[in-house]
């Protein structure tokens, strides 16, 4: 059984222009109320079974995903632009910041998209197969503040590797490591079998 359920328009303060477009989130309404919400589902569930301690929040319930995924296409002024999906899972949605990635993440997308016009490097077209980045992975530790970013290609020739990877690691230096993932076919968001380490140890550490 499936349960629709329709969010109060007073009930949070609506602070993504994306929402309902995208399909990062699907209610937007006061973290308040969000915890509210599953507190009464929880003892719904469990309270025949065993006493429901209140559920403990966030202090700061923004910029918490460490793991961030971004599409990259173009308008049709030839401009490249990133993303994610509309929750229909089609389209592209063009998301410069998100409330819930982490902070870091936003602007070394910028970077990338400045390094793909820099170096001409095309992103995949799904439809005619053309185009090299499929698109990004960005993971960050908030014990250690380390940063990993993946590069999902095509095919495993990068234009001006060198520099490309100099250029993002000047831009941000709290880059860890970067590292490209070969992916030559499959679905949206997936990773290929093979990596090659462009910078760093190609992993990161967290706790």
């Amino acid at each position: 059984m499936h349960q629709q359920i329709k969010t109060d328009p007073n009930s949070g303060e609506k602070i993504c222009r994306c929402f309902k477009r995208c399909g990062g989130c699907q209610l937007q309404e006061s973290y308040a109320a969000q915890l509210q919400r599953k507190q009464e589902k929880a003892e719904r569930m469990l309270a025949k079974f065993a006493n429901v301690q209140p559920i403990i929040g966030m202090d700061t319930p923004y910029h918490y995903r460490c793991k961030v995924q971004n599409i990259y296409g173009t308008d049709r002024s030839g401009k490249i632009i990133s993303g994610i999906f509309q929750s229909s899972g089609k389209k592209m949605v063009t998301v410069d910041d998100c409330m819930l990635e982490d902070v870091h993440a936003a602007p070394i997308v910028q970077a990338v998209k400045a390094c793909m016009r820099t170096f001409r490097i095309q992103p995949y077209d799904l439809r005619t197969g053309t185009g090299l980045l499929r698109h990004t992975l960005i993971r960050t530790s908030a014990a250690t503040g380390q940063v990993m970013l993946v590069l999902v290609t095509a095919s495993a020739m990068l234009p001006a590797k060198k520099n490309f990877v100099h250029a993002l690691c000047q831009a941000h230096p709290e880059l860890t490591t970067i590292v490209q993932n070969i992916c030559p076919d499959g679905l949206p968001l997936t990773l290929g079998d093979r990596n090659i380490v462009l910078y760093g140890k190609g992993y990161i550490e967290d706790e």
